[in-house]
């Protein structure tokens, strides 16, 4: 009775320590979507955003950096993102938020986005700082492709984008020792797209 109790509290209270880490984290991923944001690059975004967590002292141990890319024929090798940081249609309320787009679909040669604990961290996606688990970001940012039918300009298909779209995995702490050192970033793992989900 004692030791299950004792498994329960430790329970909590680890998954009480996970929640505030992660919540550092968040407050500094909300506070650099809009103050540190630079449009088309997604790498640099990402590392400085690193940079800055690992400044104040935010446990960055399991980030992972995954740079995203087409290794497949489709768009000329151009990955096809559905719902890109305004570049969708005119914001009707682009007046009241002062953001003249809505997110949108848009292609880009490779992508940079954040992995850690599970959730992705990306500046492109969408006109706030939402995160979201790994499988729901890929489903939104990615896999979501819609036809023209259905007001897609670009479709790919699914199963193409899970097929040919590749995850290169690069530790993030790691990472960016290696950029402020001049030195090669080291490589964890390129997976397939479909691949990379069967992990989460």
């Amino acid at each position: 009775m004692i030791l299950s109790k004792f498994v329960i509290f430790f329970f909590l209270i680890s998954n009480v320590s996970f929640a505030q880490k992660n919540s550092e984290l968040l407050r500094q991923f909300k506070t650099d979507f809009t103050k540190h944001y630079v449009e088309n690059q997604c790498g640099s975004n990402i590392l400085g955003f690193l940079g800055r967590a690992e400044t104040k002292g935010i446990n960055i141990n399991n980030a992972h950096i995954l740079e995203i890319s087409n290794k497949g024929f489709s768009l000329f090798g151009l990955i096809n993102a559905e719902f890109a940081r305004e570049s969708g249609r005119l914001n009707p309320n682009s007046g009241i938020d002062g953001i003249r787009n809505l997110p949108g679909e848009t292609n880009w040669y490779h992508h940079v986005v954040l992995e850690m604990d599970g959730e992705i961290y990306d500046f492109d996606f969408g006109n706030s700082p939402v995160v979201l688990p790994v499988k729901a970001y890929f489903e939104k940012m990615f896999l979501d492709d819609k036809k023209a039918s259905e007001g897609g300009e670009r479709y790919i298909g699914r199963d193409e984008k899970l097929k040919t779209y590749e995850i290169l995995v690069r530790p993030g702490l790691e990472t960016i020792q290696a950029r402020s050192e001049n030195q090669k970033s080291p490589v964890k793992e390129t997976l397939r797209l479909q691949d990379y989900l069967r992990g989460f």
